[in-house]
């Protein structure tokens, strides 16, 4: 499969991909008899593989020691694992927080009018703390 092909059916740029293979965070693809890059199934792997840990925020550096360990001639099985736990849990954490301020942002939505009243009102109460609002901390 050509890089276009490769690029499509994972759904990130064609110029995402060069850049990932330039930074070592995919391994080199193979190239066909005219030289052209030629994506086999576990290249496709790499690609989607990589695209799901940029979306959750892992940094290039991080990837690309991931991928060392991987293509290294030597047993990384344990560092591995412990990477992917490491990056289970970062991505939990992120979870927590978004669904936190998921909460609050339903909230603000489902009391706009009654904010807005109350803020174009001289005399309404002391505003609440939005910070000890229990919906707001999940963890």
């Amino acid at each position: 499969m050509k890089i276009k092909e490769a690029a499509k059916l994972i759904g990130i740029p064609t110029e995402t991909i060069y850049y990932y293979e330039r930074a070592g965070i995919i391994p080199k693809v193979g190239r066909d008899k005219s030289g052209y890059r030629d994506y086999q199934t576990s290249d496709l792997n790499w690609l989607f593989m990589v695209k799901r840990f940029r979306q959750t925020g892992f940094s290039v550096a991080s990837i690309k020691r991931f991928t060392d360990m991987l293509v290294s001639p030597e047993d990384h099985r344990e560092e591995e694992k412990q990477f992917l736990n490491n990056q289970l849990a970062e991505v939990d954490q992120k979870i927590i927080a978004l669904q936190e301020s998921k909460a609050m942002l339903k909230y603000k939505i489902e009391t706009f009018d009654y904010h807005l009243g109350l803020a174009n009102d001289k005399e309404h109460p002391t505003p609440e703390k939005m910070w000890e609002n229990p919906n707001f901390n999940l963890d």
